[in-house]
């Protein structure tokens, strides 16, 4: 896999930037259980890229079929590096929804 797949939708200094990240991964890690799993106890939610070059979208959506909720956004695979406002945009509505949900439960106790 060609580096670039990761960034397609990126200017070409955030190409760069984002390449000079990048590092080797211990392939141990690959063999690893984790020892608990958020995603069964807790919200989570998946963004699926439809545009991503590294994992198939149609991944994407049968992974996402674990998760509570699942927004598709028209971007390849980093859409921290090519889209932040929408991804701060999603951070701020999910933090907003657990702090309304909190508060509900303690106006109900």
């Amino acid at each position: 896999m060609q580096p670039g797949c990761l960034y397609q939708d990126c200017d070409p200094a955030t190409v760069a930037w984002a390449i000079a990240q990048l590092g080797p991964q211990p392939m141990a890690n690959l063999g690893q259980a984790p020892a608990t799993v958020a995603w069964r106890a807790r919200p989570s939610t998946y963004v699926v890229c439809s545009e991503d070059q590294a994992i198939h979208p149609g991944l994407q959506r049968v992974l996402a079929r674990r998760c509570t909720a699942t927004c598709e956004w028209m971007t390849g695979h980093s859409p921290f590096a090519n889209k932040p406002a929408l991804l701060s945009a999603l951070l701020a509505d999910l933090t907003h929804d657990v702090r309304s949900a909190e508060l509900k439960n303690e106006t109900s106790e």
